[in-house]
C-alpha cells in the first residue's frame, strides 16, 4: 500500500510539471520569435518597401488600423 501511494505520489507531481511546462509554452517567447514578429510588423507599416520606416508611414499604418477598427465596431459606417 505504501510503495502505491508513493508512486502515484511520484506520478501526480511529473504530470503537475508537464502541465506547467506545458502552459509555459504558450506564454513564453524566445528572441528569435520576437525579433520575427518585429519583422513582419515593420514590413507591414513599410509601404514603399525601402527598408526605412518613416514618420509619415508609421502615421499612415496607424490610421489604416484605426479606421479599419472602427469600421469592426460599426459596420453600418461602411
Amino acid at each position: 500500500m505504501k510503495k502505491i501511494v508513493t508512486l502515484m505520489m511520484i506520478l501526480s507531481a511529473i504530470s503537475m510539471n508537464v502541465f506547467a511546462a506545458t502552459e509555459a509554452k504558450k506564454t513564453d517567447v524566445t528572441k528569435a520569435d520576437y525579433l520575427k514578429q518585429a519583422e513582419a510588423s515593420f514590413n507591414k507599416m513599410d509601404l514603399n518597401k525601402d527598408g526605412i520606416l518613416t514618420a509619415e508611414e508609421k502615421k499612415e499604418y496607424y490610421a489604416k488600423m484605426k479606421a479599419s477598427k472602427e469600421a469592426k465596431k460599426d459596420p453600418a459606417a461602411k
